[in-house]
């Protein structure tokens, strides 16, 4: 990992926030008769996606040490 595990944490809080306001986005127009912004959802969507991506790709020799010098 090129990133300590707090970075990681942080990583997939802001994940996980960006699924909230996108479940919250969606469901805001469940019972009603307008649209949701399809656009805005996508968007929000690909920004996790990327985030996940980037946290896959997020590798090196193993986790370093606390020793390890960042």
């Amino acid at each position: 990992m090129r990133h300590t595990v707090e970075e990681l944490v942080r990583r997939i809080t802001v994940m996980r926030d960006k699924a909230v306001i996108l479940s919250n986005l969606r469901n805001e127009f469940i019972y009603s008769d307008k649209d949701y912004d399809r656009v805005a959802c996508e968007n929000i969507l690909a920004d996790i996606q990327t985030m996940a991506l980037l946290i896959a790709n997020d590798k090196e020799n193993g986790m370093p040490s606390e020793a390890d010098p960042e």
